[in-house]
Formats: C-alpha cells, sequence, structure tokens
C-alpha cells in the first residue's frame, strides 16, 4: 500500500448531536469494538449497555456524551491509521482537543478517559451548585452583530456570550437559561437564518465555568504528558499548544471557560499548507464549517473515505 503524502490534518469534533445508532455505525469499523472495550476494562464503563438501556438521552449527559465523542474518534484515527492515512497536524474542536492530544501521543488511552472523566464530573459538579445554563446555535448573522446583541441583553447575573466561532456566519452561544430566551428572542428579530437550542447539559465554553478551572488546574497538575508527536493546536487561539508543562497546564484549564475559535484553527493550518482537513469521529460537522472557511482544499469526513 503506498504511503499517503498530502499535507493534511486530522481534526477531531466535540460533542454533538450524537444518537443511539452511533455505536451500530462504530460496528461496521473493523475492530470497531477495540476502544469500547479499552473503555470498559479501564474505567468500567460499559458505553454500549448504557446507551442500549437509556438511548439517545444519556448521550446528553456530559460525561458520556465524552466517551462516546472520544471512543468513536479513537477508533476512526486507528482505522486511518490501519489504512495509511497520515496528518501531518492535529486539531480537535472542544473536548475533541483532547483526542487530538491522545493522536499527538502526548496521552495514553487510560489518561485520555481518566481526563474526560474528570473534567465532567468536576463540571457536573460545579452546575449542580449553581445551576444549569444554556446553549444556542445561531446561523446568518455577523459576528460583530452577534456579539452586540449577547451584550444588549446581558446584566450582571444573567449573561450570554459567544461560546463557539465555527466560522463566519455560524456561532454557538453560551449563558444562563434566562439570558439565553432573552437573546433567542433578538436575533429572530434580527431575521437570523437560523437559531436552534443546543441539546446538551450544560453552558460550555464560557463565563460559567470559569469556577471549575482551579480544580481541573490542580488536577492537570498531577498528569504526565508526553511530548507531542505532532504539532496540536489550541481550539481558543489557534496556535500551537506549549510544550512547558506549566503552560501547558495553564492554556488547558482555560478551555473550559474560553470559548472554541475553531475558524482560527482552520485558517492556522491553511498558514501551514494543509490542504486536506480529515474528521475523524462522528458526523461532519466541522467539514461543513471547513467549506464555509476555505473551499480551495479537501474537507473529507472519514466515514467517506472508510465507505471508499
Amino acid at each position: 500500500m503506498k504511503t499517503d503524502k498530502v499535507i493534511s490534518a486530522f481534526i477531531f469534533p466535540g460533542q454533538g448531536p450524537h444518537h443511539a445508532d452511533m455505536l451500530k455505525i462504530l460496528k461496521t469499523i473493523p475492530n470497531g469494538g477495540f476502544f469500547l472495550e479499552r473503555l470498559k476494562r479501564l474505567r468500567g464503563i460499559d458505553l454500549e449497555e448504557l446507551i442500549r438501556i437509556k438511548g439517545d438521552d444519556i448521550l446528553r449527559e456530559n460525561k458520556i456524551a465524552s466517551f462516546a465523542t472520544a471512543v468513536f474518534s479513537m477508533t476512526c484515527h486507528r482505522w486511518l491509521q490501519a489504512n495509511n492515512y497520515t496528518p501531518q497536524y492535529v486539531a480537535g474542536y472542544s473536548v475533541g482537543q483532547y483526542v487530538a492530544m491522545w493522536a499527538a501521543e502526548m496521552i495514553a488511552d487510560q489518561q485520555l478517559f481518566e481526563i474526560l472523566e474528570t473534567r465532567a464530573d468536576l463540571m457536573d459538579e460545579f452546575q449542580a451548585q449553581t445551576g444549569s445554563g444554556a446553549m444556542l446555535a445561531v446561523i446568518g448573522l455577523p459576528t460583530k452583530l452577534v456579539e452586540a446583541t449577547c451584550e444588549s441583553v446581558s446584566f450582571e447575573n444573567s449573561r450570554v456570550c459567544v461560546s463557539n466561532y465555527n466560522c463566519e456566519g455560524q456561532l454557538t452561544l453560551a449563558g444562563h437559561e434566562e439570558a439565553v430566551a432573552r437573546v433567542k428572542e433578538k436575533l429572530i428579530q434580527l431575521k437570523a437564518r437560523q437559531v436552534t437550542d443546543v441539546y446538551v447539559s450544560g453552558a460550555w465554553h464560557c463565563f460559567m465555568q470559569i469556577g471549575v478551572a482551579k480544580s481541573f488546574r490542580k488536577y492537570l497538575e498531577t498528569v504526565v504528558f508526553s511530548p507531542a508527536k505532532l504539532m496540536v493546536l489550541d481550539n481558543t487561539n489557534g496556535e500551537p499548544l506549549p510544550d512547558n508543562h506549566q503552560e501547558l497546564v495553564n492554556h488547558l484549564q482555560k478551555h473550559l471557560y474560553l470559548p472554541v475559535r475553531w475558524r482560527d484553527c482552520v485558517k492556522t493550518l491553511l498558514q501551514y499548507d494543509v490542504v486536506r482537513f480529515i474528521e475523524v469521529g462522528y458526523g461532519n460537522m466541522l467539514c461543513k464549517y471547513g467549506m464555509f472557511i476555505d473551499r480551495s482544499v479537501k474537507h473529507v469526513a472519514v466515514s467517506n473515505l472508510i465507505q471508499e
């Protein structure tokens, strides 16, 4: 088999509109149950059984959604390796950041699962104390207008902000439930092409997660990170993650409350002459964002490659 020489980036999605049938799809990939078994053995989580019993609802839980996202991406990554697809760069959206670090061999399977579980547990514990928030997807309005609208409906203890800069005209908002409801009404009045509730269990990547960061940082300081074998981008600024341990920990704890700047990640990879972006995971959300950022390069979901 010929070695793949195209300058490529593997991009790993975050939590999204997952469905119970995703594990059926997973099992169609050669050795599709490998990481399900690894998760079961290393963390005692039988993802397949949980989803079989509780269906789609359990995939809205932060921890389970994180594990499902990671296991699907890890399985797809293994298939790509077996078929000689080789990236020069990796990046991850939201929780996909940690899967990208795993792909760059900064962390092993057990470390990845432990990080995801600790992160989710801390977020859920803090949310139980402070109250849940909400998230909203907005399509078809200028970024500055959306930012200004968020500011106009926000008050000291009832705020909303942009949490994900996906591509121009496609943003995600997060904040207190009542503030999200106010901004939703305003954006509809401004004739946004689409305003949709995001069905996740909390308000991620915004000020509501600042209180979690201190505890998460304390945990991250105990994690031993290996040198990256590939360049890994930081999804909060589009720049390479630092090598220094303390700087890396500082960046990673900020991921909890800083917005995801996916457009910046893609723009950085384009500057490194990447001509093929392979979305390594469930769905094709990042491919869609990529097409709006730059159509001159190839954006392909791993599912399409597997079917070829």
